[in-house]
């Protein structure tokens, strides 16, 4: 069975008077008779209108106060993303707020069709709506190039407008459009414009004679309507009793003294009125000095009424013959005293045959054939999905924290290596930005003073061109720079830990700029286990915890993390996004190639690495406890502690400790933080690291310990559990100092187990931040896209699944 195309037709407004919005309905209409599945989207839309027609549309919300570039921003943020259920084969747009869209469409695989109707000039229009024609013609240079398919309703447009907007000529091609709308609508009573009427035939009948002055009346710019005014006065001068139809209410404009009771404004008639009107005319005038086609032109023509106009814009395209356009003023009032005249004879034969001969030259059904044609043409030379790449994608990552901290704890050197590899991936745009809390908004991030860097981490590219006097807007045009094909809505991506109260205003920030938010979640130990945190930190927690529910993508670090985060949810009645899942991070430790197990470091000295920030779940206060029950157990093994990790809570209790410990003659010692060289040392000269933290949301330190060959004494529950579990790993209950004290003692002392541990972390399969960071790139390339399966795989590195 042969598939229906599914077409969307776009417009601002969909409304009952005649115009785009109605020929665009038209459009859809003729495109279901042919067997197209059609729906519609606007701003706003007679709602009557569309249900009597059948329509379904889809509503586009829009917040107050955006400039006409932001409107286009969110329109196209709202289409895309109702477009995740189910998108069209071929999109037409009408025009603003809508160009954004059909710029971007094609690189998803909607090939975009715009019927371009032109911008008007800009002659004697106020300021604002000068300004407002301005920015259109700037967001048309940016946006047309890159729409599949531009339609100009005219040769006049094409040549004027759409060839200079668009910088080339492929995909463009005239349709002028058709003009027998009138003719074709439903009959009418025959009294039903009587009262409009009737004034009008009272003056043909004593005599006089009426010319109407087409399209809205509008004294200033392009329209010139008061020209028709000096037509009129040299009519009435040359003894013709004229009289001027003008559409529009008295009290929109003056009528000079002289031609008092010689022009008749009528209002605003419906379709049907004006055609009678049309009718009992003598003569059309068209006073614009700049039309992309002029459908009131041609309307009065269809009806054999003959109409003047000047040589301007589309005006030889649709005019019945050459005959009745005028180089000026004078020429009109001459050729309208011709026609109406007592020498009406003197007329050349040719311009009025044409004028017979004009009714249907300019069928709507041919319009449409044409337009339906095109979208046929686009829906069948389009791969679904595309077959390359849907464009990069601008991800901005927040790194307030990795910005300013001197140190390198777990979820610091997780936003470091992750961005610094995510810069290398093939799909992504990244900008690496700060929170700045007096603007309350983000920016770029100062290089002096930025610990960025440090510990291998990004460099920041960006961060070179920051300037003071303009911090808060550059990221601003970073947003507003990218590619125009570029279809993809930016990401806002948080890889650390917000704790000062500031998260729903940063999520704020990013919302109004239509960017999706992605984060990374480390765990929820300040939550459910507040007995090992600071007030300050559960405070912060208390914060930091709701507005991650409203992100877009949330990426746990394990599956335990995971489990608190649905369990959190549940406990709230809150739903989580879509976007949820675990990915565990990497094991390898910096830069640092994956190590193979070495042979335990000559000499009778044993010694024992934790590599931990101190805080009170680390509980390094056990594995002090710990140690020295070993050393007084056996001394006769020179065994010897050594910590790493940033003074934290605890940290003066710990010292303390420590000095009691040495002053028992206890070999421990806490060396803070250390470079990675200094760190690689120190994991060089251990037999096994022990991580004897209670509660992690990863535990980034046993995976590096494993990557660098060393077996790792860790918890047996929680998600050390998790990681331990593929081998390399000796679990005990790290809460109970004897048992941990024995297991210490057993890896010090049995060869035979550290050989099984190191033969069984050998045969682990880890990843690398390489492999970690093309992972997140991928999920965040596939957040809101509709083809989200990845382009890009990461290249196979020897020695990184296992050891050989």
């Amino acid at each position: 069975m042969k598939k229906s195309i599914r077409v969307q037709i776009c417009n601002e407004r969909f409304l009952s008077r005649f115009g785009l919005d109605r020929v665009l309905l038209q459009a859809a209409h003729y495109f279901r008779t042919q067997g197209a599945e059609v729906s519609l989207a606007a701003l706003r839309y007679d709602q009557t209108l569309v249900d009597s027609l059948g329509f379904k549309v889809e509503k586009v919300i829009v917040p107050e106060g955006l400039d006409m570039q932001a409107t286009e921003r969110q329109t196209t943020h709202h289409m895309l993303t109702s477009w995740l259920k189910q998108q069209p084969d071929v999109v037409m747009v009408g025009g603003w707020p809508f160009f954004d869209l059909a710029s971007k469409s094609p690189a998803l695989g909607v090939p975009s069709c715009y019927p371009d109707v032109g911008a008007v000039p800009h002659d004697g229009l106020s300021e604002n709506a000068t300004n407002v024609q301005q920015e259109l013609r700037r967001i048309r240079a940016l946006t047309l190039p890159f729409i599949s398919s531009v339609l100009p309703i005219s040769d006049f447009i094409r040549l004027s407008q759409t060839e200079r907007d668009r910088g080339h000529t492929q995909g463009v091609r005239t349709v002028l459009i058709g003009t027998d709308h009138l003719a074709t609508a439903p009959a009418e009573p025959a009294d039903t414009h009587d009262v409009l009427l009737a004034p009008l035939r009272d003056i043909k009948a004593t005599g006089g004679k009426l010319i109407i002055n087409l399209g809205r009346f509008e004294g200033e710019g392009y329209k010139n309507s008061f020209t028709s005014f000096t037509t009129l006065r040299n009519l009435r001068a040359a003894g013709i009793d004229a009289r001027l139809i003008v559409l529009g209410r008295a009290s929109e404009f003056t009528v000079p003294p002289d031609l008092a009771g010689a022009v008749l404004p009528i209002g605003n008639p419906s379709d049907g009125g004006l055609l009678a009107v049309m009718r009992e005319a003598d003569l059309g005038l068209t006073t614009s000095l700049w039309e992309g086609f002029n459908l009131p032109l041609a309307e009065m023509q269809n009806i054999g009424k003959p109409v003047l106009a000047f040589v301007a814009g589309a005006h030889s395209e649709v005019v019945a013959d050459p005959w009745f356009l005028c180089a000026n003023v004078d020429q009109m009032a001459l050729k309208a005293e011709l026609l109406l005249g007592a020498d009406a004879d003197k007329v050349p034969s040719r311009p009025l045959q044409a004028l017979a001969r004009y009714a249907g030259r300019l069928p709507w059904s041919a319009t449409l054939e044409n337009w339906w044609q095109e979208t046929v043409t686009l829906a069948r030379h389009t791969a679904s999905p595309p077959p390359t790449p849907t464009g990069r994608r601008l991800v901005l990552v927040d790194l307030s924290n990795s910005c300013r901290d001197p140190a390198n704890s777990g979820v610091i050197r997780v936003s470091r290596q992750l961005t610094k590899r995510l810069q290398r991936h093939p799909a992504l745009d990244v900008v690496c930005v700060r929170w700045d809390n007096e603007r309350y908004s983000y920016s770029l991030i100062n290089p002096e003073g930025s610990h960025l860097a440090n510990y291998s981490g990004p460099q920041d590219y960006h961060g070179m061109f920051y300037d003071p006097a303009t911090a808060h807007i550059q990221v601003d045009r970073l947003l507003y720079a990218p590619d125009p094909r570029l279809p993809l809505a930016p990401i806002m991506f948080m890889p650390e830990i917000c704790l000062d109260g500031t998260l729903d205003s940063r999520m704020r920030w990013a919302r109004d700029r239509n960017m999706f938010v992605s984060t990374i979640l480390h765990d929820l130990i300040a939550y459910y286990h507040k007995q090992y945190c600071t007030l300050e930190v559960i405070d912060g927690f208390a914060s930091y915890l709701p507005p991650v529910l409203h992100m877009d993508q949330i990426i746990t670090v394990s599956e335990v993390s995971l489990t608190d985060l649905r369990r959190y949810a549940n406990e709230r009645k809150a739903e989580l996004p879509l976007n949820v899942r675990a990915v565990w991070l990497p094991a390898q430790f910096s830069n640092v190639p994956r190590h193979r197990p070495t042979p335990v470091p000559a000499g009778p000295e044993i010694r024992i690495l934790c590599v931990s920030t101190i805080e009170p779940r680390k509980n390094h206060r056990r594995l002090v406890e710990a140690f020295g029950r070993l050393v007084r157990r056996r001394p006769d093994l020179s065994l010897r502690l050594t910590l790493v990790g940033n003074r934290y809570v605890g940290a003066d209790e710990l010292a303390e400790q420590i000095s009691a410990a040495e002053r028992e003659g206890i070999d421990i010692e806490w060396r803070g933080v250390l470079s990675d060289q200094e760190l690689l040392a120190e994991y060089a000269a251990s037999r096994f690291t022990v991580y004897p933290s209670v509660f992690e949301g990863f535990g980034l330190p046993i995976m590096e310990s494993l990557w660098l060959g060393k077996p790792v004494i860790c918890y047996q529950r929680e998600v050390m559990a998790e990681l331990a579990q593929p081998g390399g790993c000796l679990t005990t209950d790290v809460l109970d100092v004897d048992a941990l004290s024995d297991a210490m003692e057993r890896l010090a002392t049995d060869d035979i187990l550290l050989a099984r541990l190191q033969s069984e972390l050998a045969a682990r399969s880890m990843s690398d931040w390489e492999d970690y960071a093309m992972d997140m790139g991928n999920l965040l390339y596939g957040l809101g896209n509709p083809y989200p399966t990845p382009a890009w795989k990461p290249q196979v590195r020897e020695g990184v699944s296992a050891c050989d």
